[in-house]
């Protein structure tokens, strides 16, 4: 979901409401304790790379079908690639700046926290709210990108998941996203395997995402630019004149007021004469 990068951390020893029985002699973890283990395991992880579909629309917001792959490290500090696949536009993700590529090698700089509700969760993030989860029941197994996996389903109240929130900012800005919606719980579906959510489904109202997680822990880099490479957006509109036209920018020629006079009275000599 085209949302706010956020570092969420999901305290481990929520207390949470389920319908699991505990660790069974022969049977071994429970629906909702393979579930928790699968998003403890996850906090762990410092870099992975995703795939995020995404489509419809929450509250008043347009409806979209979107793909982006993702790409997160945590060395030297959490940073997000996002390349936009149905454009291949990219944008990077660090703290609260917000950068995107406008395609010429430079880059436009925006600030998270002049950016309102309209922000960007790590689907990390989003494995965190996990933990909230209810009546979680294991529906089946299917493989997922290679890896055979365990799907499981529930829910979390809404209310639930933003207690798991410390940030008051982005907890308020997941609140209102929340409300307008108009939805008290978020309903789920996970691919548990090899002790890791290998795809995550929700749905918000109208709006449904699928997170598949193609790799974890693997190396990466993510090269941000020079201060050189980038402009910043609120510059550019405290700047009168950048309204103005590059002088490169060939100005639309005067109209011949002349030539115009001539034409008029052409028009009312041919009035006349009709």
């Amino acid at each position: 979901m085209l949302k706010k990068s956020a570092g969420v951390a999901a305290g481990t020893g929520l207390v949470v409401a389920t319908t699991g029985c505990g660790i069974i002699p022969g049977l071994g973890a429970s629906p909702i304790e393979m579930l928790q283990q699968s998003v403890q395991e996850t906090q762990e992880i410092g870099a992975y790379r995703a795939e995020v579909t995404s489509s419809g629309s929450i509250g008043d917001e347009p409806a979209t079908d979107t793909t982006a792959e993702i790409v997160f490290t945590e060395d030297p500090e959490p940073t997000i690639e996002l390349t936009n696949q149905d454009d291949n536009s990219v944008a990077l993700i660090r703290g609260t700046e917000f950068l995107v590529d406008d395609g010429s090698g430079e880059w436009l700089r925006m600030d998270f926290e002049e950016m309102g509700e309209d922000t960007f969760l790590d689907p990390k993030a989003q494995v965190d709210q996990l933990m909230a989860g209810q009546n979680v029941e294991e529906t089946g197994s299917e493989e997922v990108n290679g890896v055979e996996a365990t799907i499981v389903e529930g829910s979390y109240p809404i209310q639930d998941a933003l207690d798991q929130i410390e940030d008051s900012e982005i907890r308020d800005q997941v609140e209102t996203t929340y409300e307008e919606a108009g939805v008290e719980e978020v309903p789920f579906t996970v691919w548990v395997g090899d002790g890791l959510p290998q795809r995550v489904q929700y749905e918000i109202g109208d709006y449904e995402e699928t997170i598949d997680f193609l790799e974890f822990g693997q190396d990466v880099s993510i090269e941000w630019p020079s201060e050189d490479q980038i402009s910043d957006m609120d510059e550019m509109f405290d700047d009168p004149m950048s309204d103005m036209p590059s002088p490169d920018v060939e100005m639309p020629d005067a109209p011949d007021l002349d030539q115009e006079m001539e034409d008029l009275e052409q028009d009312l000599e041919d009035l006349e004469n009709y």
